[in-house]
Parts: C-alpha cells; sequence; structure tokens
C-alpha cells in the first residue's frame, strides 16, 4: 500500500497522539498548546508517524513534535516520515509561508530534513531550516 498524509483535528487525533507518545516516553503536550491540526500518514489506514505545524504572526511557520508508530513493523514505516515532511512542505507552499523552522535533535531525522533541503544551523544545536522558493 501507499502513504497517505492527512490533516487531522486535534480533538479527533489526541488519544493516538497520547499513545504515540507512550510508546516514545515522551511527554505529553496538553491539547491546548497543539495547532487545529496534525499531519498524519498512514499506511494500510494505520497511522504511523504524525508532526505537527504552527502558523505563526509571520511567515515563519514552525514543524515539530515528529512521532513515529512503534508498534508497527520499521519496514511498513520506511520512507513514512520523508512522505510526510514532503506533504507538509507542499501544504506550507500552498499556504504562501516563505519559511520553516524545525527544532530537532534526533539524527534520522536530521538526515531526512537535510535530503529534503532544510539548512542546520549551528552545528549541534538541533535547528534546521528551509526556505521556500
Amino acid at each position: 500500500m501507499e502513504f497517505v498524509v492527512k490533516q487531522v483535528k486535534k480533538e479527533d487525533f489526541y488519544k493516538e497522539y497520547e499513545r504515540l507518545n507512550s510508546l516514545h516516553h515522551f511527554p505529553t503536550l496538553n491539547i491546548d498548546l497543539l495547532p487545529e491540526y496534525a499531519f498524519v500518514c498512514f499506511r494500510d489506514e494505520i497511522p504511523i508517524y504524525c508532526v505537527w505545524f504552527w502558523f505563526t504572526n509571520s511567515k515563519l511557520a514552525v514543524m515539530s513534535f515528529v512521532l513515529s508508530n512503534k508498534g508497527v513493523n520499521y519496514k511498513k514505516r520506511l520512507g513514512g516520515m520523508k512522505y510526510l515532511f514532503i506533504k507538509v512542505i507542499e501544504y506550507a507552499k500552498k499556504k504562501k509561508q516563505k519559511a520553516i523552522f524545525f527544532p530537532n535533535s534526533n539524527k534520522e531525522v536530521s538526515n531526512i530534513l537535510i535530503e529534503l533541503g532544510f539548512v542546520e544551523g549551528d552545528k549541534g544545536f538541533g535547528q534546521y531550516f528551509y526556505n521556500i522558493k
């Protein structure tokens, strides 16, 4: 099956978000801190990755808190994170954003960001920027 990315209302996704956080032993953000929608990558109708995307009061957007579904075999998730990020970048372009900021310290995520054209700020600080053209 192919990957499918959907925007899912935070109220509809929050319980799954809590579950994914628990699989990673991450704390869960209060629902009031989250944007209206999560971007969720599905495979065979099962959520395999999610990421949150905030608009700011400028043309700089923030993409962060990527989570994988550790309950799904890694081979089934392979390529899903990159596909998810591509779809979020396309959405940001459509919404006329000028740049995306992605704070991250995970090497696997960093490699995908670099592959997609993100630029790392000061080395070792986990700040990645994507200029939208």
